[in-house]
Order: structure tokens, then sequence, then C-alpha cells
């Protein structure tokens, strides 16, 4: 909004310092042939121009109004018009590209309005029309007092004046306009700024509850299995439970059977003294047995692993003897083998021997 609006106050800046300075050429050029034709007039109204002139180029550079206001020049020669009891029409608005077409046909309009001055233009004139120009020019200040050429530059200059001081105005808010558009560009980027940081701090929030929420539904899998898992250790808890409950049951009707079985054996010793020496003594007898057994069997034993030692040796020789033996035929074989084909190859030299020969005599 705010670039927008410099452009186009910059292009009517233009325009209008365009436009100004045509105007004050023209004027400039009007004033000082109208200063060669009235010299009576001319010393006054020649330094009221000259100031009227710099105060219009001073103001050549201010900002311009829209492209659809009346140029200064149109507006500063209808109330010349006007000071002078002029009768001039009304023209249409026109663009500030046209200006100085309205600045000429205005002052041309100007000098018909003035008794005895006939019609002419001010276009782009050649050499040949500048006599005519200057002629219309004299009489135009001729027919017009001193007095009133006087009051009209004073209040021209002080329009001028006030355009300044509007225009002095104008740049100053569009100064103010331009500052509040760079602090509130300042507060837009630090704006953008934190807002870039929250969007990126979302994201990774995002990233991270996305993958908390695939952690959890991995979670929810494993404690399905988990419940299965829970379930069935439940069961064989309870399956326990039970055995556990059988198991004390049988051990306390256990313990009561083995109280029964002390209290019968301690009524048995009390009725035979003589029950420890008897057990003891059998006791003996079976350990003496036991022993005697052991030692049978262990003898048994390593006359069986001695035994079985040396079959195990004698069958290793028998078998590397026999494989000696199978070495002994394979070579033997062998031998057998390159004599046979000795004799295959003689047998074979004296054949062919023969065949040589008997082609020879064929041949003969």
């Amino acid at each position: 909004m705010f670039k927008g609006l410099k452009s186009k106050i910059e292009d009517e800046a233009k325009k209008l310092q365009v436009s100004m300075q045509q105007y004050g050429e023209q004027l400039s050029q009007q004033v000082g042939q109208y200063r060669s034709a009235a010299s009576d007039a001319g010393s006054d109204s020649t330094s009221i121009s000259r100031r009227f002139l710099n105060t219009v180029g001073g103001t050549s550079n201010m900002i311009s109004s829209p492209n659809d206001t009346i140029s200064v020049g149109d507006t500063l020669t209808e109330d010349t018009a006007e000071e002078l009891s002029l009768d001039l029409s009304r023209r249409e608005r026109r663009f500030s590209g046209g200006s100085t077409r309205s600045h000429e046909s205005s002052l041309s309009t100007f000098f018909q309005s003035v008794s005895g001055l006939a019609a002419t233009t001010l276009d782009s004139v050649e050499s040949d029309q500048e006599s005519t120009v200057e002629e219309h020019s004299s009489s135009v200040f001729h027919s017009s007092s001193e007095e009133q050429i006087t009051s009209v530059l004073s209040k021209l200059q002080g329009r001028v004046a006030n355009y300044k001081a509007k225009y002095s105005d104008l740049i100053k808010k569009y100064n103010d306009v331009v500052n509040e558009n760079n602090k509130c560009r300042t507060v837009l980027a630090q704006t953008q700024d934190k807002a870039l940081n929250s969007i990126e701090k979302l994201r990774t929030e995002k990233r991270i509850l996305g993958e908390k929420l695939k952690e959890l539904t991995e979670n929810c899998n494993d404690d399905n299995q988990l419940e299965v898992i829970t379930q069935r250790y439940e069961n064989m808890l309870e399956k326990l439970r039970s055995d556990l409950t059988k198991n004390t049951d049988k051990i306390k009707s256990l313990t009561k059977e083995n109280q029964n079985l002390k209290s019968e054996a301690n009524s048995i010793n009390e009725d035979s003294g003589i029950s420890a020496l008897v057990t003891d003594r059998i006791t003996a007898e079976w350990k003496q047995r036991i022993e005697k057994v052991e030692d049978e069997w262990t003898a048994r034993i390593n006359k069986s692993d001695s035994d079985h030692a040396i079959q195990l040796a004698t069958t290793k020789a028998e078998m590397h003897a026999a494989l000696e033996g199978k070495d002994k035929e394979i070579e033997l074989w062998r031998g057998k083998c390159r004599s046979l084909e000795i004799q295959d190859g003689q047998a074979n030299e004296r054949w062919q021997c023969k065949v040589d020969e008997l082609q020879l005599v064929v041949k003969v």
C-alpha cells in the first residue's frame, strides 16, 4: 500500500516539476517581452516577476496532488484574469501530462480577453512568429495599469506561498507515513521472525508427538501380546495355587501319619530294648556285603577295560598289517600294469614295423 502511494506521489511530483519549469520558462519569456515593451512599469513588474519566478522555481520540486486536479498554471491564470476583470471561460480539468498545453491555452485566453489584443496561441512558435507575440505583449501591458499588474503578481506570490505551505505540510505527512511504514516493516520483520520460530517449534513438537504416537501404537501391539502372556501366567498361577493347596493338604496328612508312626516306633522300642543292637549288626553286615560287591565289580570293570584295550590294540595292529598288505598288492598291480603297457607298446612297434615292411613289399 505504501509503495503504491510513494510511487504515485513521485510520479505526480515529477510531472508537476516539468509543468512548473515549462510554465516558468514561458512566463519569464513573456515578462521579458513585457519589460522591453513597457519601460515605465518595467522596473517594478520585473522585480516582482523575478521574485514570483524564484518562488515558482523553489516549489517545482514539491509533491503534487493526484492526476485529476487542476494544474497550478491554470489556477494562477484564472486568478490573474479575475484581478484584471477579464472574462475567461472555465476550462475542463486535464491530466498533469497535458499541463504545457493547458498553460499555453490559459495564457492565450488571457491575452485574448484583454481589450485591443488579437487572438493568439502560445504553442511552440518559430522564429518568424516572435515579432507578432512581442507586439501583442506590449499592447497588453499598455492596456493594463501598473497597480493591476503589481496586485496580480503579489496575489500570485501569496498563492504560491500558500501552495508552498500546503506542499510542505504534505511532505511532512509523507515523511511521517514513510517513518510509520518503516516502523511497520520493522515490526512485521520481527513478527515474521517470531512466527517462523513458532512454526519451527510447532513442527518440532509435531514431529516429536508423531514419534511418540508411533511408539504408543507399537506399544499397544506389545501390550496386546503382554496381555496374552499375562493371562497365561495368571492361569498358571491359579493352577499352582490349586496344586499348592492340594500339596499342603497332603503334607498335613503325611505329617500326621509320620507322627503316628513315630509314636508307634517309640512304643515298640520301649517294648524291645535290643532292637538298636540288632539294627546295628544288620547294618554292619550289609555294609560288608556292599563293599565286597563293589570290590568284585571294580575288578571286573578294570579287567574288562584292560581286555578292551588289548583287543583294540590287536585290532589296530591287524588293520595296519592288512593296510600294508593292500598297499603291497596295489604296488604289485601297478608294476604289472606298467609292464603290460611296455609290452603293449613294444608289440605295437613290432606290428607297425611289419605293416611298414608289407607296404614296401606291396609297393615293390
